[in-house]
C-alpha cells in the first residue's frame, strides 16, 4: 500500500516527533498518531513501509536533540536572569531626603568665591578649608526624616563651646534647592550616596557680587 504523512497544522516538529516516537515505542502506533493529528493515508506519493518512515522519524529526532537542550537551556537562563535585570532597570532613584538622612556627615571642604580676597577687586577661588580650625572639621552632622538634625562637636572641642550636642531643625525650601537650618538658607544644594554640598551666600554683598563658600560634607 502507498502510504502518505501529514503532519498538523501549527504544531511543533520536534515536540510532535517527540511525542510520536514515544506512542510508537509504546506499541500505541495507530493510537499515538491519531492523539497527534497525525493521519496515514492511502496515497500516490510512493511507497514507504512503516519501518521506514519509523527509522526516518528516530533520524530526525536523533539530530534534533542537541538543538532542543540548547533551547530549553536558553530558556531556563532568561526565565532566571530576565526579571532581575526588569527589576535592576526600575529601580526608584532615592529623593534628596532620603539621600541626606542617610547618615552622619563631616565638612571635608570648603571654597570661597568672590573678590574679598583680591586687591583690584577680581573674582578669584580661594580653598578655605586648609586654614579651617580643626576643633570645626571634625564636628559631625546628622540630619534625620522628622525634620531635626544634631550637631556633635566632636573629640577637638573649640573655646567657648557649652555642650558637645546641638540640635536643630532643617526643612528643604524651592524644589529641595534650599537647604534651611537654624532659620539661614543654604542654597544649590547637592547630595549623593556619598556628598552633600551647598552654598553660603554673603548676606551683607552689594553690587554685582556676591561673595558665596560652597561647602562640602562627605559620610
Amino acid at each position: 500500500m502507498n502510504l502518505k504523512l501529514t503532519w498538523p497544522q501549527k504544531k511543533d516538529g520536534v515536540l510532535t516527533i517527540l511525542a510520536l516516537v514515544i506512542h510508537e515505542q509504546l506499541g500505541q502506533g495507530s493510537t499515538g498518531r491519531k492523539a497527534m493529528g497525525l493521519n496515514w493515508e492511502a496515497g500516490k506519493s510512493g511507497s514507504l513501509s512503516h519501518s521506514f518512515i519509523y527509522y526516518q522519524v528516530m533520524k530526525f529526532h536523533t539530530m534534533k536533540i542537541k538543538s532542543v537542550r540548547q533551547y530549553c537551556l536558553l530558556f531556563i537562563l532568561a526565565t532566571i536572569f530576565v526579571p532581575v535585570a526588569c527589576n535592576k532597570n526600575h529601580d526608584t532613584p532615592k529623593t534628596k531626603t532620603a539621600l541626606l538622612t542617610a547618615g552622619p556627615w563631616i565638612m571635608t571642604g570648603e571654597m570661597f568665591h568672590g573678590d574679598t580676597f583680591t586687591t583690584d577687586g577680581s573674582i578669584a577661588d580661594r580653598n578655605l578649608f586648609p586654614l579651617e580650625s580643626a576643633c570645626v572639621k571634625d564636628d559631625i552632622t546628622t540630619f534625620y526624616t522628622n525634620g531635626t538634625a544634631q550637631k556633635y562637636a566632636g573629640a577637638i572641642v573649640c573655646p567657648g563651646t557649652t555642650g558637645l550636642f546641638y540640635d536643630f531643625k532643617w526643612e528643604f525650601r524651592e524644589n529641595e534647592s534650599i537647604l534651611n537650618c537654624w532659620g539661614y538658607n543654604f542654597y544649590n544644594v547637592e547630595v549623593t550616596e556619598t556628598s552633600l554640598k551647598y552654598v553660603i551666600r554673603d548676606p551683607y554683598a552689594t553690587g554685582s557680587t556676591i561673595n558665596t563658600i560652597t561647602v562640602t560634607f562627605s559620610h
